[in-house]
């Protein structure tokens, strides 16, 4: 029969993209001995017990002899252990659907120190799919000292830390076995009317019928037990529910059937079996692939083989678990030509009762891997079994919404670290499960579904409690990447509904006033309200200084506004002629006060609100009074001449005495020339009066660091006469003049 079986079937399907395949092995030219004659007869039988995919015999076979081989090799230096040997026997575990002994045979191969890479890979993997993430890490973290350097390791430690995020995932579910006393691999089980109906392997009665060699249980069927009594026995469905032109149209002996699905008007079934025919699958055996065939009744009936069958059946290829959706149309699994992978999920619409050419479900469900167990819910939500995508490990159940296309893997508990398959509920979300995470033997299990959102109000403030308000923010799903848009109310509360267990992020794109923001990570495995506060910080924030003179006069210089902090330290700045100063509130965080300065004018203070808390901004007014009256309009030069006249010097006193006040401010003083002369000589004529101030200043115990002289000349006049205009000595005396104005740092 195919290798992908009934369900797809096991966790070797998981694994076996690491293992190189049961390859026959050559039989060694072992000593001659009675018992190494043996094993070469074993190790034949194991090959052709592979060979004809009896996996559960050749396991059996090769372990026997590869242990056997071990104990020896303890107490008997010259046996030479074969790991070809043990290597057979884990993939032929493996694909029989035992998982625990193919790890114990990896162990005892990396214990001897037989064991390469691919042998730590395959390790790694087991432990992954028996739910062991702790030893899967642990058994990395020995293979980075065994192959130093080697990128898989990395990969795969990164891959097991992005598990995590799965195991975050919650539904809000219970799941309960369903036939705790089964003694039989059973699944696929689905409610139909009063009973339950499922597929079971080895629970025939039939003394001849054959045992399946793949696991070494027999060959599974139809069954059913009354849906209010589990305990009850399981009944073959097909002799109590199919009519006699139905049994002698479907029975063959030795199929496997199963599983089965209902049509919601309970007037059709989809059962899974085997092809009559058989054809060479790629590694040249007989094999016959799956089909689905399709039933009806009329109410109150049995069953009949329908007259009407899927055409797109074929025994090249296989079909199997076919299910309704809400419009009647039929999804089903199948590696038809156009497969993205293994087994993908197609549909093919029905239109008066015939059946469509099948349409591939796209990458939006279908991977590389293999996609099984459709199943479609009264509001057309498709569920599916998958072992393409990241997930908890195994085949894990994934929802697929048909009319958005968003696909999300469910949390736990319906999926484990093992097999998780066939998930149906009905309206109700009352249903069943099937998974082998116990024993790792298919069992089936009792699902009731809860509500599966929890609600969320982020509270969004700016840090000194103003409400963004009536904006809008993108909420992302983290895991399925679905993004919607949301708005803040007046409150800057923003309300929203999310999957339990998923991890939300709330994004804003910025304004005027704040910068944008993500907030990760929002999830909740409870149902309930979920408030959180979100606080906000101001964009660049800046304060203001408004700067006034009074009386009323008009700025004709830049005003110095010095700001100090309480270790001595001092930074200067310089207003705008209008007495405005804007600066950065963080760049400024460390001064706690200014002081306003203006020649001839009290110094103005003003302390510096600390916001570091919440950088904001704010605005400070002030108002400068006169103290003293500084004409520097009566420091006079005669032409030609850089001697200070007296009245000059009484000014300059009066400027001397200001500087002495405020200790902390640095100035230059300027001198100009009238046009007269040329260009050149007025510029050292202005630097030699500008310096006969300076130095006077100087010589009255002002530091030389706090003023500059500079020489403008004739460059900067304050009428119009310049070479070439003609004017008389009162305005030529205006531009022969001196100028205050402060520096900054």
């Amino acid at each position: 029969m195919e290798m992908m079986r009934l369900k797809a079937f096991g966790c070797w399907c998981l694994l076996a993209v690491l293992v190189a395949g049961c390859k026959g092995l050559a039989p060694s030219r072992l000593a001659d001995s009675l018992a190494d004659r043996a094993y070469n007869k074993m190790l034949e039988k194991a090959d052709e017990k592979k060979e004809t995919f009896h996996f559960h015999e050749a396991y059996e076979l090769y372990s026997t002899v590869a242990l056997d081989l071990h104990d020896r090799a303890q107490t008997d230096s010259t046996i030479i252990e074969n790991t070809e040997v043990y290597r057979n026997a884990v993939d032929c575990a493996i694909r029989s659907g035992n998982l625990k002994a193919a790890s114990d045979l990896v162990d005892t191969l990396i214990v001897s120190g037989m064991a390469d890479q691919q042998d730590w890979n395959q390790r790694v993997n087991l432990a992954l799919n028996l739910g062991d993430d702790v030893a899967a890490k642990a058994i990395l973290e020995s293979a980075a000292q065994e192959f130093p350097g080697k990128p898989w390791i990395d990969e795969m430690l990164a891959g097991i830390e992005e598990l995590k995020q799965f195991h975050e995932i919650d539904v809000v579910a219970e799941v309960w076995p369903f036939r705790v006393n089964a003694d039989n691999m059973e699944f696929g089980a689905v409610a139909f009317g009063d009973e339950v109906v499922f597929v079971s392997a080895g629970s025939s009665t039939d003394m001849s019928a054959m045992a399946d060699g793949w696991t070494g249980r027999k060959f599974a069927q139809i069954v059913s037990v009354p849906l209010a009594d589990s305990s009850a026995r399981a009944v073959p469905y097909a002799r109590a529910q199919l009519s006699g032109q139905a049994m002698m149209s479907t029975v063959i002996q030795n199929d496997h059937d199963g599983p089965a699905s209902f049509s919601p008007d309970g007037l059709r079934m989809y059962v899974t079996r085997n092809h009559a025919t058989s054809v060479q699958n790629l590694e040249g055996q007989d094999t016959r692939n799956l089909k689905v065939e399709v039933f009806e009744r009329e109410p109150g009936k049995k069953w009949k083989l329908a007259a009407n069958q899927l055409p797109f059946n074929h025994p090249n290829y296989s079909v199997l678990h076919a299910v309704e959706d809400t419009a009647g149309n039929v999804i089903f699994s199948s590696n038809m030509p156009g497969s993205r992978g293994g087994l993908d999920l197609w549909v093919s619409e029905v239109v008066n009762g015939e059946y469509g050419q099948p349409r591939n479900l796209g990458e939006k469900v279908n991977t590389r891997g293999d996609e099984t167990f459709p199943f479609v819910d009264g509001v057309n939500q498709l569920y599916y079994s998958t072992n393409g995508r990241r997930g908890l490990g195994g085949l894990d159940v994934y929802r697929h919404d048909m009319a958005s296309g968003l696909t999300e893997l469910l949390g736990q508990p319906i999926n484990s670290f093992a097999d998780d398959f066939a998930f149906n509920v009905n309206d109700e979300g009352e249903g069943f499960v099937s998974s082998n995470r116990v024993e790792e033997v298919d069992r089936l299990y009792r699902v009731q579904m809860g509500d599966i959102v929890a609600q969320f109000e982020i509270e969004l403030v700016a840090c000194d409690g103003t409400p963004l308000s009536n904006e809008a923010l993108a909420l992302t799903d983290e895991y399925t990447d679905a993004q919607t848009k949301v708005m803040s109310d007046s409150r800057g509360v923003v309300r929203f509904d999310a999957p339990l267990g998923h991890r939300m992020s709330l994004g804003f794109m910025g304004n005027d006033a704040h910068d944008g923001f993500v907030m990760e990570g929002l999830r909740s495995a409870e149902k309930g309200l979920v408030r959180q506060t979100n606080v906000l910080d101001y964009k660049n924030p800046t304060s203001q200084l408004q700067v006034r003179l009074d009386p009323d006069r008009e700025i004709r210089e830049p005003l110095s506004v010095t700001f100090f902090d309480d270790e001595g330290g001092q930074k200067t700045m310089l207003t705008d002629l209008n007495g405005r100063l804007e600066w950065s509130v963080t760049d400024m965080m460390a001064y706690t006060s200014i002081k306003v300065d203006h020649i001839g004018y009290r110094t103005g203070t003003s302390p510096l609100v600390d916001e570091s808390a919440c950088p904001k901004g704010r605005t400070i007014t002030m108002t400068l009074s006169k103290q003293v009256e500084i004409d520097l309009d009566l420091i006079y030069y005669d032409l030609d001449e850089a001697s200070l006249r007296d009245a000059s010097r009484q000014e300059l006193d009066k400027l001397i005495r200001y500087m002495k006040e405020v200790p902390y401010v640095k100035v230059e003083l300027s001198s100009h020339t009238d046009a007269r002369g040329t260009k050149e000589y007025n510029e050292q004529l202005s630097q030699a009066r500008a310096q006969k101030c300076v130095d006077y200043i100087i010589s009255q115990g002002i530091p030389a660091t706090r003023i500059e002289a500079a020489g403008y000349g004739e460059s900067q006049p304050l009428n119009k006469c310049v070479d070439g205009v003609w004017c008389n000595e009162r305005m030529h005396q205006e531009n022969r003049r001196t100028e205050l104005r402060f520096l900054a740092d």
